[in-house]
Parts: C-alpha cells; structure tokens; sequence
C-alpha cells in the first residue's frame, strides 16, 4: 500500500498534519504495482471479485456533472482551509432558517 504523505499547516493556530491525496493516476499505478507482483491465486480473486463489485455499483448510480462540479468545488474548499466545524455550520444552518 502506498504510503501515506502529509505536510503541517496551521489552523487557528494548532499545527496540524494534512494528507497528500495521490492523484488517480498515481494511485492507479501504485496498485497496477502490487498486484503484478502479487503470486496467490486467492488474494488475486478477492482482488478481481472487489473490483467486480465496484463496477457494478459504478452502474447503479452515475455522478452527473453538475454534481461532479459540486464536489470538485467542495474539494476545493477544504484545500483552501475554507471549511467550519460542525458546530459552526449547525449555526449557520439555524441562522439561514430563521430568514
């Protein structure tokens, strides 16, 4: 598996670990990496048979771009640092409701 990369940020002034995402072709290799070296039949079933499950779920239900749009800007955001806690947002919400 690959190993995980973090950088340390601050926030309100805590110095705080982030993980690096690996993008998708990184990630794609790294596995196409492992698994040819992999030799047990069984492991290499459960393997195909989990990705198998993947695709199918990928076939129930399809992101469309508006909501691919939507989550790359969510993505974004927590990038940015520009995100609250939950208790925050809860009261944002309660704000917004009482409009």
């Amino acid at each position: 598996m690959p190993e995980a990369k973090f950088v340390q940020d601050t926030y309100k002034g805590d110095i705080v670990k982030k993980r690096i995402i690996m993008s998708a072709i990184e990630l794609r290799a790294q596995i196409i990496n492992q698994i040819s070296s992999i030799e047990d039949e069984m492991i290499l079933k459960e393997i195909y048979d989990l990705i198998k499950i993947e695709s199918e779920i990928d076939s129930f239900y399809k992101v469309t771009n508006a909501e691919k749009a939507a989550i790359e800007a969510g993505l974004k955001d927590i990038e940015s640092g520009k995100i609250v806690s939950s208790e925050e947002a809860n009261d944002l919400i309660k704000k917004w409701l009482k409009k």
